[in-house]
Parts: C-alpha cells; sequence; structure tokens
C-alpha cells in the first residue's frame, strides 16, 4: 500500500520500531490469507 511507509514511520516515531515491524508484518500476513480465500473467477460465466 501506498500508505505503509507513513504508517510504520508514524508507529516507530510514537512506539518503536518493533511493534510498527508488528503491525506491519501482520498486515501482510493478513492480506495474504486474503488473498488466498478470494474464489477463482478464471472460466467464469459473466453475469
Amino acid at each position: 500500500s501506498a500508505a505503509a511507509p507513513f504508517v510504520v514511520g508514524s508507529l516507530a516515531d510514537s512506539h518503536g520500531f518493533f511493534e510498527a515491524l508488528a503491525v506491519a508484518g501482520a498486515a501482510f500476513l493478513l492480506a495474504a490469507v486474503m488473498w488466498i480465500r478470494i474464489p477463482e473467477t478464471r472460466n467464469a460465466e459473466l453475469r
């Protein structure tokens, strides 16, 4: 995301680097899990 550098920088400034990178890693993991759960639409009939 384009906002990630700003968010990580803000969190690192206020809470420290460990917490900032932990939040970024958790967000990345959540995005990966959500991406896996998206249904395949290849060869699907258009409605």
